[in-house]
């Protein structure tokens, strides 16, 4: 009996295993080569170690990213033949998409990779970003910590000037109000600032709103703790609470 039982348990757990769910199809290797140099964007034209460079495709379940050596040279091997993008970044330089007509912009120009090809000798040059910096303070002129501040390039679109997401930037105020921005491409920018940027319901779309206590809500705050508190003479009850004080919410400024 005991033989039994062992011999039939495999059989009760293949009966009930979970059926495989469908899997997403397999990119197949291939045989291109993407390879290339990123340098500074000046005479000089020094090769730039540790910059990150991405490559993009359709062929690609996720973008390919590669680091720059110490000769900024950088290399992507078995590629499948199609189209491909390339975006180099590096902190404090203005992030650039090969072939895009300035920094900072996209989209860039498609790389084309055949089987059994090699693309070299491709050259990425990293202009240094511009900072730019300032305080935020609030209403009664002290320092306004934790505030959430964009830098939003202006293009214009249509004959129209608006602010673009390609290229702008995000800081915080520290405890001094103070913000900095880096790796700033040449143009104009508006800033803008907004108070509780970092909250759920702010993130949520829902800014967040607060209320305005009244000097009445204060007198009345004020009696119910010195009754509850047993105070000689006792005082007089507090009464109902008043109205409460009006609701207000911290508008961005830009």
């Amino acid at each position: 009996m005991l033989v039994a039982l062992i011999c039939a348990a495999p059989l009760a757990v293949t009966a009930f295993q979970t059926p495989q769910r469908d899997t997403a199809p397999v990119v197949r290797a291939g045989t291109g080569v993407i390879s290339g140099v990123v340098v500074s964007d000046d005479g000089a034209a020094t090769p730039m170690r540790r910059a990150r460079i991405a490559l993009e495709s359709g062929l690609l379940e996720m973008p390919r990213g590669a680091v720059t050596d110490d000769r900024g040279r950088f290399v992507f091997t078995n590629l499948p033949a199609g189209n491909y993008t390339l975006t180099a970044t590096k902190p404090a330089y203005v992030t650039v998409v090969y072939g895009a007509r300035r920094a900072g912009e996209r989209p860039g120009l498609a790389i084309a990779v055949r089987d059994g090809q090699r693309i070299e000798n491709i050259v990425m040059p990293l202009p240094r970003g511009a900072v730019m910096t300032g305080v935020i303070r609030q209403s009664n002129g002290l320092p306004a910590p934790g505030v959430s501040v964009q830098v939003m390039p202006v293009r214009t679109i249509g004959g129209q000037r608006t602010t673009a997401l390609m290229g702008f930037q995000t800081a915080t105020t520290d405890d001094r109000g103070v913000y900095r921005v880096f790796g700033l491409a040449p143009g104009e920018y508006v800033v803008e600032a907004r108070a509780n940027q970092g909250s759920v319901a702010s993130f949520l779309g829902r800014p967040t709103v607060t209320r305005r206590v009244t000097a009445d809500e204060l007198r009345w705050a004020e009696r119910a703790v010195a009754a509850g508190a047993g105070a000689t003479p006792a005082p007089a009850a507090p009464g109902a609470p008043p109205e409460p004080g009006q609701s207000v919410m911290a508008a961005p400024v830009y």
